[in-house]
């Protein structure tokens, strides 16, 4: 089972909503972290309601990475 997907906004012949969308309706539980060198308000515009369980700006430390997946887990670990 997938743990975890870290998607970009920005990807060849797709954007993160539409992966966001398509990954939701394979398995609506998997968390999902966008990382976009958008901003945060930005990246809302522009993902039309569709919300990632969290967003990490570019370019980021790989402390702040590990940080959100820390959260994301034990997130995930209190919800079980």
């Amino acid at each position: 089972s997938i743990d975890l997907v870290i998607l970009d906004y920005s990807m060849p012949k797709r954007n993160g909503r539409e992966v966001l969308i398509e990954l939701r309706s394979i398995d609506p539980r998997v968390p999902v972290m966008m990382a976009s060198g958008f901003t945060e308000e930005e990246l809302d515009h522009l993902m039309a309601g569709v919300k990632p369980e969290a967003f990490l700006q570019k370019p980021y430390q790989p402390d702040a990475l590990l940080g959100l997946i820390d959260d994301l887990c034990r997130r995930l670990h209190d919800r079980q």
